[in-house]
């Protein structure tokens, strides 16, 4: 999703092993053909060009065969014939996430398997069971609506939950480009119950979040505690610059409430105080 730069601070945001497989059409084992490196004399990096046969599919029908290409660092080994790498394609049908299966991040750091608890999940066999664990859910229990234009798009209700990863987390330190690190997770029905409880925070910044994260969740009980957050009394002050410095009062929380219950697909009328220009990257 996010390639962190080196050369500035970057908020980095990555995707678990569970929305991978939720969002990508075609999943499958490759094994390594060969891989052909290309650099200038002098450069620190290199462009690596992979070319892989299929071993195995687990969702849809990925190619036989495919290529694509990866900068890596000069000094990064190189990978042997044979070595196996999990592909995940998009929906036009291109190279969208590769985790080499042997030494994971070694083909693009971000590219790793990575747990909802923001752990790190090695080796093949691990890798695996943990896809295979979640393609199972979903042929049981059903799947869910993705948006094929963007997998990640702002929206309240998409489907995804983008959490903060803790510090010294093993998702942090991989994914780390100077700034905060967010994980893409699904909207699992077990987070529920956290985000209903988190909208009685005594802080507005978590009612607020919580409120705009029960889009996902069209439950009677989620629908009721929205609306009674419609009239949330939580007042900020938002500074914005434009040709000059104004500050203006918003409620986040009724903001987060409404444009939730939009999301559900309910008509409420607007709560007082509603900001049509209040940002929703403050919300989610």
């Amino acid at each position: 999703m996010l390639l962190p730069a080196a050369a500035r601070a970057e908020i980095a945001i990555g995707e678990n092993i569970d929305w991978l497989a939720i969002t990508r059409l075609e999943i499958g084992e490759y094994k390594l053909i060969e891989a052909v490196d290309r650099a200038k004399p002098g450069a620190h990096w290199i462009t690596r060009h992979f070319l892989l046969k299929r071993k195995g599919r687990f969702k849809g029908e990925p190619p036989k065969r495919v290529r694509f290409s990866r900068h890596v660092p000069v000094k990064s080994q190189h990978p042997n014939n044979g070595h196996r790498y999990l592909v995940f394609f998009n929906h036009q049908g291109r190279v969208d996430y590769v985790i080499d299966l042997e030494n994971p991040g070694e083909t693009a750091s971000w590219e790793r398997a990575f747990a909802a608890n923001f752990t790190e999940i090695r080796g093949r066999r691990k890798i695996l069971r943990a896809l295979k664990s979640r393609l199972a859910y979903h042929d049981v229990h059903g799947w869910p609506k993705i948006d094929t234009k963007s997998y990640v798009n702002g929206k309240p209700g998409s489907g995804y939950i983008k959490l903060e990863a803790p510090f010294n987390s093993a998702a942090h330190d991989r994914l780390f480009g100077g700034s905060a690190v967010y994980l893409i997770v699904p909207a699992d029905p077990a987070l529920e119950k956290t985000f209903l409880d988190q909208t009685q925070d005594v802080e507005i910044s978590v009612r607020a979040q919580a409120a705009w994260r029960l889009a996902n969740y069209h439950t009677a009980h989620s629908e009721r505690l929205l609306r009674s957050l419609l009239n949330d009394p939580g007042a900020s002050v938002l500074t914005t610059q434009a040709r000059s410095a104004s500050d203006r009062i918003v409620y986040p929380v009724r903001q987060a409430a409404y444009r939730a219950l939009q999301g559900m697909g309910v008509r409420v009328d607007r709560p007082q105080g509603y900001d049509k220009n209040y940002p929703d990257s403050f919300l989610e």
